[in-house]
């Protein structure tokens, strides 16, 4: 049975019941939730909503990357792959970070990048191959401009 697609629940406020703000003894503000509780919330997140566009080129990685970056800032999860890889970093939802990158790319560059550990390792990846290639046409167009003077018309 097909469980219904339902939106996910809202992250934890800081507008919680008065009573469990009074009973609560941790030194972190009330407003801050449990990683269980950010991980349930980000695991229900539909990504499709935010990732239109699959990575199947390298004419279409900056779309495809602004999405996912939406997408990993809206669930406060861009440090996944934008900041260095710790000891403590949780495993749950870097291989959710992960599973999403994989799930919003082609089969073709799937195969270059399923056997990768982390998400940031997956993220890097795709950056190095498909990034500097989608810049490197309109470099050359420009510079070709360059070469044009006023005397050729």
């Amino acid at each position: 049975m097909e469980r219904p697609s339902n939106p996910p629940p809202p992250p934890p406020s800081s507008s919680s019941s008065s009573s469990s703000s009074s009973s609560s003894s941790s030194s972190s503000s009330s407003s801050s939730s449990s990683p269980d509780q950010e991980f349930l919330y980000a695991l229900n997140a539909n990504v499709s909503n935010f990732v239109s566009v699959k990575l199947s080129s390298e004419g279409n990685y900056h779309l495809w990357e602004k999405q996912m970056e939406c997408l990993l800032k809206a669930y406060n999860l861009h440090g996944i792959v934008c900041e260095p890889i710790t000891p403590d970093l949780n495993t749950r939802f870097d291989s959710l970070v992960k599973g999403w990158i994989l799930g919003s790319i082609s089969e073709e560059i799937l195969d270059t990048v399923f056997d990768l550990e982390s998400a940031k390792e997956v993220w890097n990846k795709l950056k190095s191959i498909y990034y500097p290639t989608t810049m490197i046409p309109q470099k050359g167009k420009l510079a070709g401009y360059s070469k044009l003077n006023i005397e050729t018309f």
